[in-house]
């Protein structure tokens, strides 16, 4: 079980999510702990929002697929806005993402 403030990532995909975060400045999220059941890959609570960041590796089966929209689906139940960005969105171009998230974490 994953527990205490540490950031747990378990992909480079998330590893380099949260640097680009930290390079341009925006709050960090808690990572891959439970919300409504369900392990999330990002979540700033105080936000109220939850991104999902999905690589071709771990996103690649009916099931995955599956689990991605149920967890979207419990993000909004709970009230937080919900965002799925991919590999090029953080390796290729993550400029549409930044400014979204700089948007979202800012209200």
């Amino acid at each position: 079980m994953l527990s205490g403030d540490e950031r747990v990532t378990l992909s480079a995909l998330e590893r380099a999510f949260l640097e680009l975060l930290r390079a341009h400045g925006l709050p960090l999220p808690v990572t891959n702990k439970v919300a409504s059941g369900r392990r999330v890959d990002c979540r700033w609570p105080e936000h109220r929002l939850t991104v999902e960041l999905c690589g071709y590796i771990f996103h690649n089966s009916r099931y995955a697929w599956g689990g991605d929209h149920r967890r979207a689906r419990e993000a909004y139940k709970r009230g937080d806005d919900f965002r799925s960005y991919t590999y090029e969105d953080v390796f290729e171009d993550p400029t549409d993402m930044l400014h979204e998230l700089r948007e979202l974490l800012a209200a």
